[in-house]
């Protein structure tokens, strides 16, 4: 699922940050983290999601 499907109140109660702060945050980290080949892998907008 997609966690940005979220309404904006419910997503910010899940994981304490809105979602526009949260593509900020993904953007500026995108850069900085490699993307797997793994197929098991966790995409970076759910590792965010995850530590916020």
């Amino acid at each position: 699922m997609d966690p940005f499907l979220l309404t904006d109140r419910l997503f910010v109660k899940s994981f304490r940050l809105t979602k526009y702060l949260a593509n900020l945050l993904i953007n500026m980290l995108r850069p900085l983290i490699e993307d797997s080949d793994r197929s098991s892998a966790i995409d970076l907008k759910t590792k965010v999601n995850i530590k916020s």
